[in-house]
C-alpha cells in the first residue's frame, strides 16, 4: 500500500523502536551507579514523597524546589514501595522521561514538516530522535533524577501536539495541546517562557500563511483556554503570591541562578559583557565543547555528526524562513535560552536553564541532516551503497555514544568515587555516612543536628530509621520509650564541610538527633555537663571509624555505656514565655548558648513549640535578634528541621523543638537584645497573628528577653565613697569622679562654684542583685531639703545599657552633667544623687552606710556658689 503523507511507513516505526532501545540503555544502565554523588534536590522531593506517602500530606507548592512542581513528589511515592529509600527512584523517572523524550522527537518532527515528502519527513524523524537519543549531554540530564529534566519531555510533547492540532485542526487535539502546556508550568521555571514561544508560532504564520490562521484560530483559543483552566492553581498561586512566580531565581545565588542585576558583573563588562560572553559559550556548547556545571566530560549537546546537521538547517532555515518547521524553532530558540542568560553571574552556562533549546536544536539537527540525505541520495546509485552509507551515518551517531557512555561509567565515574575532594564537592560523603549508619540500624547513634539537617543525609537515613517524631512530650520533659543499652555517637570529620545548597554548615555540639528503634528522635539541646560528657568521650573511649568509597575517614564513632545520663526525663525549657501564634501553636520557650552575645559569633536558638490543634499548614519560623528600638540586627528564617519535620506534621502531643543559628555582626552595639521569633507563612509572605504576655501583636512577633551585650568592665574612678552608698537592693557606687568646668575635684566635702558652672558626676554602678526594671538616676542641686531643687539632671542608667539588662557584680559607667542656673543666688547647696523608676517616679530606697534616707537620695558634695 503506498503510503500517504500522514501515515508513517512502518520500517520508520521499527527504527525507532531499535533507537528507544539505545535510548533505554544509554539511561538505564548502572543508574543507581551513575551519577555519584549526592544532590540536595534529590533528596527533598523523596523527603516530600514519605511525607505523603506515610502522614498523607498532599504537596502542591514544594518549598524545596520554590515552585508548585509536585509531580515529581508523588511519582517518587509510587515508586517507593518497589525501590525502596534511594535515588533510583527519582532516577528512573528522568531517566524514563528521556526515553520519552526521544519518542516524541520523531512525532514532533514529523508533524512540523507537513507537507514534505514522506521519506524526508521519516528520514528527519528518525534522525532528530537518533540524535536525542545520543546526545550524552542530555544522557547525564535524564540520569540525575531532578524535577526539572523532565522538562525537556514536556516541551517536545507541546511541539508534537501543537504541530498535530495546526495540521489537523479538531477541538479534542488543540485541547491535548493545551493540556501540554499547562503540564510544563507544573515541571520547571522556563515553561513561563513556553506561551511567548507559542505566540511567535501564531506571529510567524500570520506572516505566512495568513489565511491558515484565519482557519485555525478557534483552534487556538481552545488550547489557551484548557491550558489556562488547567494551569489555575498556579496562575492563583502566582496571582496570590508573586514572589512563588520567580521564586527560585530570587532564592538564587551569582553561582546558583540568581538574577543576573542582583550581582557585580564589573568583571565581565556589565550585565551586557557577561550575557554577549554566555552567548558565545552556548554556541561552542552547541558542538564544541561545553563549559558549565550538569555536564559530563565537558561534551557538547550535539555530536560532531549532528552539530553538522544542526549547521545546515540553520542556513537552509534562513532560506526557507516562511515554513513552520525551519522558522519557528529558529524563534523560539533565543526565547528558550533567556533563561539562562538572565540567570546567574558568573561566566558559565548553566545545563539545566539551557534545557528548553534542546528539543528545538535536535529537531533542527534531524531535519538538517535529512537535507543532507536528500542531496547526497542522487549520488548514491545502488542500493547497497546507500545501505552501506546509513550503516556509516549510524555508526557515527552510535559509537561515539557508546565509547563515551563506557568511558564515562568505566573511568570518570570511578575516578569521582576514588577522589576525596569530589566526595566532599559531591554530597558522596553524607550518602556515605547515612548508608553506613543504615547498616547498623539496630545499634542507637547520637547524630549532629547539623547532619540530620542535610537533605541527603536525612533522605538516606529513611532506609533504616524512617519514622520521625519529638523527644519532647507535651509537657515540656524529655521523654523517649526503651531507652537504648549503648550509644554511638557520631563525629564527622568535617562537619562544617559545604552543603549543597550553600548555606553554610554550624555544628553546635548541643544539639543532636537520635536514631533508635527505626526512627529519629528529635532531640533539645543537650545540657552543658552532658554535652561535655559527649566531648569527653573522644578522649577517654577508642573510636570506630567510617570510611566512604575513596577510603578516606569520613567520621568517627564513639560508644557510650551509659547513655540514660543523656537522655533521662528532664524539663527542657530553659527561658520561659508566654505566647500563641495564630491560636495554633503555644511558644513554650527557648534555649541560648549564652545570653551574652559575642560580636561576630553565631548565635544557636532553639525553640519549644506545642501544637494546640492539627496545623494544615507548612510554616516557616523566623528568628532576629532585636533591640530595644525594634530594629534588626541579624536574623534567619528556618524550615523545621531543613524541611525533615514541617509544621503539618507536628503532633499534639509533642513539643518540637526547632534550631536555629543567627550570626551576631561583628560591630554589634553595646545594649539589651531580645529573640524576636514567630510564625511565617510560606506562600503568602506574611507572620502569623500573636497573642501572650511575651508578644508585640502589632510586629505579629513573640519577643523574648534576656540577651545583652555588656560594655567592658570599666576602671576605677579616683573617688570612693566613705560610706556605701546603695540604692534598694540593686545598686551601689563603686568609685566616683566629680568635675566642675572639666577639672577634677579633689576628694572634699565642700567645693566652691559660681553660678553657670557644669558640674559632672561620672559614677562606676555595682549591681548587687538583678535589677527588676529599668531605673533612672538624677542629680539635685539643693538649697533647702524641704523646697525643691534649684537645678537637676536626670539619665537613664547606663544610657544604651539600661538597667533592665543587668546581672549581678555587673560594673557599669554612667556620667551626669548639671549646670549651676545662671541667676542662683550666692549660699551653700547640696548634691544629692537618687535613683527612680521613670514610668512612676517612685525612687528606690537610697542608704547611706547603715542609715536609711526619707526622701530617697545620698548626699555627694556640699557647694559653696559664690557670686
Amino acid at each position: 500500500m503506498q503510503n500517504t503523507p500522514d501515515r508513517v511507513p512502518r520500517l520508520a516505526w521499527i527504527l525507532l523502536a531499535v533507537i528507544l532501545v539505545l535510548a533505554a540503555g544509554l539511561r538505564f544502565i548502572q543508574l543507581e551507579y551513575a551519577p555519584s554523588g549526592g544532590h540536595g534536590d534529590v533528596s527533598w522531593i523523596g523527603i516530600n514523597a514519605l511525607d505523603w506517602v506515610d502522614r498523607g500530606i498532599w504537596p502542591f507548592y514544594v518549598r524545596e524546589l520554590y515552585a508548585p512542581e509536585p509531580f515529581p513528589v508523588y511519582l517518587t511515592g509510587l515508586l517507593l514501595p518497589f525501590t525502596g529509600v534511594s535515588f533510583l527512584p527519582q532516577r528512573i523517572i528522568t531517566a524514563a522521561a528521556g526515553v520519552l523524550l526521544v519518542g516524541f522527537a520523531f512525532p514532533a518532527t514529523w508533524a512540523l514538516l507537513d507537507g514534505k515528502s514522506v521519506t524526508f519527513r521519516a528520514s528527519a524523524g528518525l534522525l532528530a530522535s537518533l540524535s536525542t537519543a545520543v546526545s550524552l549531554h542530555v544522557v547525564a540530564l535524564n540520569r540525575l533524577g531532578m524535577e526539572s529534566p523532565p522538562f525537556l519531555t514536556v516541551v517536545m510533547l507541546l511541539i508534537w501536539l501543537t504541530a498535530r492540532a495546526w495540521n489537523r485542526g479538531g477541538y479534542g487535539k488543540w485541547a491535548a495541546a493545551g493540556a501540554a502546556l499547562a503540564l510544563a508550568q507544573y515541571v520547571f521555571l522556563a515553561a513561563r517562557l513556553l506561551p511567548i514561544v507559542l505566540a511567535l508560532w501564531i506571529l510567524h504564520v500570520w506572516w505566512a500563511d495568513r489565511a491558515r490562521l484565519k482557519a485555525q484560530w478557534r483552534g487556538w483559543l481552545v488550547m489557551a483556554a484548557v491550558s489556562f483552566i488547567l494551569t489555575l492553581p498556579a496562575l492563583i498561586l502566582f496571582v496570590t503570591t508573586p514572589e512563588a512566580f520567580s521564586a527560585r531565581a530570587d532564592a538564587g545565588t551569582a553561582q546558583t541562578g540568581g538574577w543576573i542585576w542582583e550581582f557585580d558583573t564589573s568583571a565581565y563588562g556589565g550585565i551586557v559583557g557577561l550575557i554577549a560572553q554566555k552567548i558565545g559559550l552556548t554556541l561552542l556548547a552547541l558542538g564544541i565543547r561545553w563549559e558549565g556545571p550538569y555536564n559530563i566530560m565537558q561534551l557538547p549537546m550535539l555530536g560532531p555528526l549532528f552539530f553538522v546537521g544542526f549547521v545546515i538547517a540553520v542556513v537552509m532555515g534562513l532560506r526557507r524562513f516562511r515554513h513552520i518547521a525551519y522558522g519557528w524553532p529558529l524563534l523560539a530558540i533565543p526565547v528558550m535560552l533567556f533563561t539562562d542568560l538572565i540567570s546567574g553571574a558568573v561566566l558559565e552556562i548553566h545545563a539545566l536553564h539551557q534545557m528548553g533549546v534542546l528539543p528545538f536544536v535536535f529537531i533542527l539537527s534531524g531535519i538538517g541532516l535529512a537535507h543532507a540525505w536528500q542531496l547526497g541520495r542522487p549520488y548514491l546509485a545502488s542500493r547497497t551503497l546507500r545501505l552501506a552509507t546509513v550503516v556509516i551515518i549510524s555508526l557515527l551517531a552510535v559509537v561515539p555514544a557508546v565509547l563515551g557512555m563506557a568511558e564515562y561509567l568505566n573511568v570518570v565515574i570511578p575516578a569521582q568515587y576514588a577522589d576525596p575532594e569530589a566526595g566532599w564537592n559531591r554530597a558522596q560523603t553524607d550518602v556515605d555516612l547515612a548508608r553506613y549508619l543504615v547498616d547498623r540500624a539496630d545499634e542507637a547513634f547520637l547524630l549532629p543536628y547539623s547532619e540530620y539537617n542535610r537533605s541527603d543525609v536525612a533522605w538516606f537515613l529513611a532506609e533504616g530509621f524512617r519514622q520521625r517524631a519529638s523527644a519532647v512530650d507535651a509537657g515540656g520533659m524529655l521523654s523517649i520509650p526503651e531507652l537504648p543499652q549503648e550509644l554511638q555517637v557520631v563525629f564527622p570529620t568535617s562537619p562544617e564541610r559545604p552543603r549543597h545548597d550553600g548555606f553554610p554548615a554550624h555544628f553546635d555540639p548541643r544539639l543532636w538527633v537520635l536514631l533508635h528503634n527505626d526512627q529519629v528522635w528529635l532531640l533539645p539541646p543537650l545540657t552543658d555537663q552532658q554535652t561535655q560528657q559527649i566531648l569527653n568521650s573522644r578522649d577517654d573511649i577508642p573510636a570506630d571509624t567510617v570510611i566512604d568509597r575513596s577510603q578516606t575517614e569520613i567520621a568517627r564513632l564513639y560508644a557510650v555505656d551509659a547513655p540514660a545520663a543523656l537522655l533521662n526525663q528532664r524539663s527542657v525549657v530553659d527561658y520561659p514565655v508566654d505566647a500563641v501564634i495564630n491560636d495554633e501553636v503555644r511558644l513554650l520557650g527557648y534555649s541560648v548558648t549564652d545570653q551574652n552575645l559575642q560580636p561576630g559569633s553565631i548565635l544557636f536558638v532553639s525553640l519549644y513549640w506545642l501544637p494546640l490543634k492539627p496545623i494544615q499548614e507548612d510554616y516557616e519560623v523566623f528568628v532576629q535578634l532585636w533591640n530595644d528600638e525594634q530594629t534588626s540586627f541579624g536574623g534567619a528564617h528556618d524550615f523545621p528541621y531543613g524541611g525533615m519535620y514541617r509544621s503539618r506534621i507536628w503532633q499534639t502531643d509533642e513539643v518540637v523543638t526547632t534550631h536555629h543559628w543567627v550570626e551576631v555582626p561583628a560591630d554589634l552595639p553595646i545594649g539589651r537584645y531580645a529573640i524576636a521569633t514567630g510564625l511565617y507563612r510560606l506562600l503568602h509572605n506574611e507572620r502569623l497573628p500573636v497573642t501572650g504576655a511575651d508578644t508585640q501583636p502589632e510586629h505579629r512577633a513573640v519577643v523574648a528577653p534576656d540577651l545583652r551585650l555588656a560594655p567592658p568592665a570599666p576602671a576605677a574612678l579616683s573617688q570612693t565613697p566613705a560610706r556605701t552608698m546603695q540604692f534598694g537592693d540593686f545598686f551601689k557606687v563603686d568609685s566616683y569622679t566629680i568635675q566642675v568646668n572639666d577639672t577634677v575635684v579633689a576628694s572634699a566635702d565642700e567645693v566652691e562654684v559660681r553660678p553657670g558652672d557644669q558640674i559632672t558626676v561620672e559614677l562606676v554602678w555595682e549591681a548587687t542583685e538583678r535589677p527588676d526594671k529599668d531605673y533612672s538616676a538624677f542629680l539635685h542641686l539643693s538649697g533647702d531639703a524641704s523646697a525643691p531643687p534649684v537645678a537637676q539632671a536626670d539619665v537613664q542608667m547606663g544610657g544604651n545599657f539600661p538597667t533592665g539588662a543587668w546581672r549581678v557584680e555587673d560594673e557599669i559607667y554612667d556620667t551626669l552633667t548639671l549646670a549651676v542656673p545662671d541667676d542662683l543666688a550666692a549660699g551653700t547647696y547640696d548634691l544629692l544623687l537618687g535613683t527612680y523608676f521613670w514610668q512612676t517616679g517612685e525612687r528606690l530606697a537610697a542608704y547611706q552606710g547603715d542609715s536609711i534616707m526619707d526622701d530617697g537620695r545620698l548626699p555627694v558634695m556640699r557647694l559653696i556658689v559664690r557670686e
